[in-house]
């Protein structure tokens, strides 16, 4: 009888295994949104798997500024590479991004 208990649980660990493995990530695509309501600062990226290892994530975010009788928008453009370590649903990773700044209100233009 234990045999038999034995070897449904090894059947099931299998078949269970089978079932939720992951499926290649390569080529699928992903969109992020990052707002906050106080400062109404607002970021889309998407994510493009590039391979199951690696993810490129552009970006594109904007801030309304209003100080006094100044107006004016920050414009936020970057590109960010993410490096997972593990094939797990939820994975560590490692990454970095380049983000460009640009400031334009009133009759000036600034870049950083």
């Amino acid at each position: 009888m234990k045999t038999i208990y034995l070897l449904f649980i090894i059947f099931f660990l299998l078949i269970n295994y089978q079932l939720f493995s992951q499926n290649s990530r390569s080529g699928k695509i992903g969109i992020g949104y990052i707002g906050d309501f106080t400062n109404k600062s607002n970021d889309l990226s998407l994510s493009f798997w590039v391979n199951d290892k690696l993810i490129l994530e552009p970006e594109l975010g904007f801030q309304n500024i209003n100080v006094k009788d100044n107006k004016g928008t920050n414009w936020r453009l970057g590109l960010g590479a993410l490096i997972c370590l593990n094939d797990f649903v939820v994975t560590p990773y490692l990454g970095g991004r380049i983000k460009g700044i640009f400031l334009s209100g009133g009759d000036k233009t600034y870049n950083d």
